[in-house]
């Protein structure tokens, strides 16, 4: 018992027996001791003591002792003058409150404490404290009001004062009719202390430092006028050039900020040109403001000046200072400088038609610069990128033919680069539009948009695969030739960039892009159908191939966990993920990485017993350690220290956690693993703490970072972590949804205990039925009003669709069925077209089931990459087969205690009902079946000269013509690419190890799935 709380030190009064005892967890002796030494000392912190020792005892009665002794001093009114006393009773009742109690109990002890002694200021302190890592913002309040009003010489108490008063304001703690008061009151005490600050007042309640100042604006901003903001953001005491004067970087860029969001141009241009044209004393440029955000918003500003080219001429005037001074600046500012200076020309030469301009115009010149500076920099690409997208196709056809050859020297090292730069190039303009025209429209049923490659002439649907192909072998061959020459290799060791893993990127992307990989509408059942079986599975050799020579390089190791999970390789992908030691802070982001939906692909992962772990159980236990306390402990350092916006920054970041999709992916992905193996949840899902206070009103936080992913494609096409992933990423009305569905399934799954005996039978399933009608009535609407929005489909896998829809209406079905008598001799029109219904939809995902043919050559690729819906399409069948269970056990309780059988069902929907059963029944054989396939055709033999005839085509094995039809093979320059990887991966002996693991992980996969229930 209350072992997640630290257990109090005693006072150094406390006899040494005593204290031991406490100390070593002897509470019998402890409560006893403690009790006689109250009665001799009459001494009502002993009496506490006892209280507390006694709570950790086995009666029910006696770890109740410390809460029935706080219920009594709240009726009672009676004051704990001994904080430390507060402290026991805490410890001894934290198991037994929950934290949202902690205002109405705690909180008013602590309360009555600070009112009773406001001049003990270490008693005051750590009161205040308490409430605000219990979140008691109420309480907290008015200690905060207190602590001002007592203590006014410590200037700090007006300021917590005023950040606690404004917390509140905003805070569901806080009544609605009051919530305006308060975040008045917090904003007429900072408006007095900035009136004082303006005046030169140098006493204690006027603002002096730069967090007191970011405090008065970040509460203005959110309870004054836009007006009143904007006009003190240009105080000259206080505004944001004022700030920057005194070295306060902060406050500039959130005033430069709020003119930015207010459209007020001419400000952000004053702003900006004061600041990047600040001199020190020395006559040296002020580089406090040199921030390439700065610079862009500068530039901007500029092209929104009614005299453009006036204002252009200014700019370009502040950074010829700095071009002036670039042989002493840091490489840093060196860097923003050339961006800047880009970004210049390209908004002055915005207003030109882009056909007008020729291939070698002033903007390819100024990449021609920036590259010249740093060719030889990781970020290079990335920030040439968004300039590149805006160029004509003749600048940058010139670029890639005749810019970047022209880099190129006698040193291999600059020489390499320089072409990884340039096939990066040429990726991005063959992924973007600049790259196709349109053409004649054909097609044999209609008309078929088609477009012409400019650089090759060919006519395509989509991206050049002539173009992608030839940047596949180039990349191929210069990683080949680099692999040779161990004196290049010796020169980029201590370099940040690695060229084989740039080659192996380039290769990867212009692979997958060849693959046919990319989003569509509607989606398929499988990401995969459709898609070159060749190609894609040699984008995942390729880089499963670096990745075993290069462990640590993280981003290829992101991009290969979800390729694998696509084929459905789940006990590899785990395999690659564990090295990322993914830990604390950062599971909130990168976990959704592998985990989202990781149940309906891998459930074999989560087997219990001996030799095997809970692998949700670090983002658990990282919940559990964060989520303990309402606030961390941290948040009462920052507010001692002062730094006002790291404790509104803290409480943000909180609140998001304690609402976080992730947090509910962790719970909800558990629990369907579970039941797939062992058929039960371990608990219902509103018994989960982090759970049980989500409604459907939530907003479920979404914190999902694929910032390492990989991406070389144009911005007009979908980012490469969307097509990769299994299906859309976390969502706010996914999470509900699964959490709906946990609760529907609880609804029928619940049983009593066989010792579970009423003694009014009959009212207790009547009030039972009435449970049940309202609840799932609820459900009903909730899901339904998550799946009726327009935003919907996109955020769900078509499975996930069609499981939701089936769960919904099963949960109309049973708030239909269940207040239904027999003497209804028809059944409502409302709840025979529900029936209808439900049938159709599991006629439809059958249909898209049977899409993947047992027959098919690639049977195990296809099957494989569409476990995620055979999963859904399983749970959907079991979810109905135990609502009938449910219905069928619920009457057969109505006609043991009614033996006239009038509460029982009528046998029209008992006859009803039975065509559903049917039809889930044939969805459990057809999975069976599909298991029992995938099984067996991973036991035949020939699985390596298979997988790589799938990869490599007859490069790899020798493949009748027949063969060849049956796996769709491509013309083209594919025979060239398929030679190229496999030399890159090492023939046949690299594409054997590459396959053994490969067939490993489905196998160990389909091992998974036989421990499954599908009863």
């Amino acid at each position: 018992m209350s072992s997640s709380y630290p257990r109090p030190t005693l006072k150094s009064s406390v006899d040494l027996q005593l204290r031991n005892a406490f100390h070593d967890g002897n509470w019998q002796q402890a409560a006893r001791l403690a009790d006689k030494r109250a009665r001799t000392l009459k001494d009502p912190y002993y009496q506490a003591i006892a209280v507390a020792a006694e709570s950790q005892l086995d009666t029910p009665q006696e770890k109740c002792a410390a809460l029935v002794t706080i219920q009594n001093c709240l009726k009672n009114g009676s004051v704990v003058k001994d904080g430390e006393i507060l402290d026991l009773y805490e410890w001894a009742s934290h198991d037994l409150l929950d934290e949202s109690q902690y205002s109405d109990t705690h909180g008013q002890l602590r309360l009555r404490l600070v009112k009773a002694a406001p001049r003990d200021k270490p008693a005051v302190l750590h009161s205040l404290r308490l409430c605000l890592l219990h979140w008691d913002l109420v309480n907290a309040q008015q200690i905060a009001t207190m602590l001002d009003k007592t203590f006014v010489a410590d200037r700090h108490f007006l300021f917590w004062n005023t950040l606690v008063t404004f917390m509140l304001s905003t805070s569901p703690q806080c009544p609605p009719e009051k919530q305006k008061l308060y975040s008045l009151l917090a904003l007429k005490q900072l408006e007095r202390a900035a009136d004082l600050t303006e005046k030169g007042d140098k006493s204690g309640r006027a603002i002096r430092s730069e967090e007191e100042q970011l405090l008065f604006f970040r509460v203005l901003a959110s309870q004054g006028s836009k007006a009143v903001l904007l006009q003190q953001l240009k105080s000259p005491v206080l505004g944001g050039i004022a700030s920057f004067e005194r070295g306060r970087k902060q406050l500039f860029l959130e005033a430069l900020d709020a003119f930015d969001a207010a459209k007020d141009h001419d400000s952000v241009f004053e702003m900006c040109h004061r600041v990047l044209g600040d001199t020190q004393n020395d006559g040296t440029l002020n580089l406090l403001g040199s921030d390439w955000l700065v610079w862009k918003r500068f530039i901007a500003a500029a092209a929104a000046q009614t005299d453009s080219d006036g204002a252009f001429a200014q700019v370009h005037t502040v950074l010829e200072s700095y071009v002036s001074e670039r042989d002493t600046l840091r490489p840093v500012y060196s860097r923003i400088v050339s961006l800047a200076i880009l970004e210049l020309t390209f908004r002055i030469s915005s207003t030109l038609d882009p056909s007008s301009c020729g291939g070698e115009s002033i903007r390819v010149a100024q990449i021609h610069s920036f590259l010249e500076q740093n060719y030889d920099k990781l970020a290079c690409f990335d920030d040439l990128k968004p300039y590149i997208e805006q160029l004509s196709f003749a600048e940058a056809n010139h670029l890639i033919t005749k810019t970047v050859p022209a880099l190129e020297r006698n040193d291999p090292k600059r020489s390499l680069l320089v072409n990884i730069l340039g096939l990066k190039f040429r990726h991005l303009v063959s992924t973007s539009l600049q790259a196709v025209s349109p053409t004649e429209c054909i097609g044999d049923d209609g008309f078929q948009p088609l477009v012409a490659c400019k650089w090759c002439g060919s006519v395509v649907t989509m991206s050049c695969n002539s173009c992608l192909e030839q940047i596949v072998i180039e990349a191929v061959e210069k990683q080949l030739q680099y692999e040779k020459e161990s004196e290049t290799i010796a020169n980029f060791e201590k370099e940040d960039v690695d060229p084989a893993e740039e080659l192996t990127v380039v290769a990867a992307m212009s692979l997958l892009k060849l693959s046919g990989l990319r989003h569509r509408e509607p989606q398929p059942a499988s990401p995969l159908l459709g898609i070159d079986m060749h190609y894609f599975l040699q984008a995942v050799a390729i880089l499963d191939n670096h990745l075993s020579k290069n462990p640590d390089r993280a981003p290829i190791r992101i991009l290969l966990i979800h390729l694998y999970v696509l084929i459905g390789c789940a006990s590899y992908a785990y395999q690659i993920w564990l090295p990322l030691d993914v830990k604390r802070t950062i599971q909130d982001s990168l976990a959704p990485l592998f985990f989202d939906r990781i149940a309906s692909f891998a459930p074999g992962l989560f087997r219990t017993g001996p030799g095997f772990k809970r692998i949700v159980e670090p983002m658990r236990s990282y919940y559990r350690s964060c989520l303990k306390l309402r606030a961390p402990s941290v948040l009462w350092d920052a507010l001692e220290a002062g730094s006002y916006t790291s404790v509104f920054d803290i409480s943000e970041y909180m609140n998001k956690l304690r609402h976080s999709c992730t947090l509910v992916m962790s719970i909800i992905e558990e629990r369907k693993g579970i039941r797939a193996l062992l058929g039960k949840s371990e608990s219902e899902i509103k018994q989960v703490s982090f759970i049980a206070s989500v409604t459907p009103e939530t907003n479920l936080a979404v914190a999902t970072d694929y910032g390492s992913m990989p991406c070389l494609e144009s911005s007009n096409t979908t980012p490469l972590s969307e097509i990769v992933r299994l299906g859309p990423g976390l969502s706010n009305t996914r999470s509900h949804l699964e959490i709906l569905t946990e609760e529907f399934l609880d609804i029928i799954n619940h049983s009593h205990p066989k010792e579970y005996k009423p003694s009014r039978a009959l009212e207790t399933l009547n009030g039972d039925k009435l449970y049940v009608m309202e609840a799932t009535d609820r459900l009903h609407e909730s899901m339904t009003s998550f799946l009726q929005q327009g935003s919907t489909p996109s955020l769900l896998t078509p499975a996930e669709e069609s499981h939701f829809t089936t769960i919904s209406l099963l949960a109309a079905l049973v708030s239909f069925a269940v207040p239904l008598k027999k003497e209804n001799h028809t059944l409502e029109g409302e709840l025979h077209m529900l029936l209808e219904t439900l049938v159709s939809t599991l006629d439809i995902t059958t249909e898209d089931f049977g899409s993947v043919s047992a027959d098919a050559p690639n049977f195990a690729f296809l099957a494989f990459g569409s476990i995620h819906s055979m999963s859904l399409f399983l749970s959907s069948a079991l979810a109905i087969k135990n609502t009938l269970a449910f219905l069928d056990r619920l009457n057969e309780k109505q006609l043991a205690l009614d033996k006239t059988g009038k509460t029982a069902f009528p046998k029209t929907l008992l006859k009803e009902l039975e065509p559903l059963g049917d039809t889930a029944e044939n969805v459990l054989k057809d999975v069976r079946s599909r298991i029992k396939a995938m099984k067996s055709n991973l036991d035949e033999m020939g699985w390596m000269d298979r997988l790589a005839g799938w990869t490599f085509g007859s490069v790899a094995v020798d493949l009748e013509d027949s063969e060849i039809e049956a796996l769709g093979q491509k013309g083209g320059n594919f025979q060239e690419v398929s030679e190229k990887v496999y030399d890159l991966i090492g023939g046949m002996t690299g594409c054997e190890t590459w396959g053994v693991k490969i067939l490993e992980s489905w196998r160990e996969g389909i091992k998974g799935w036989e421990l499954v229930k599908t009863e």
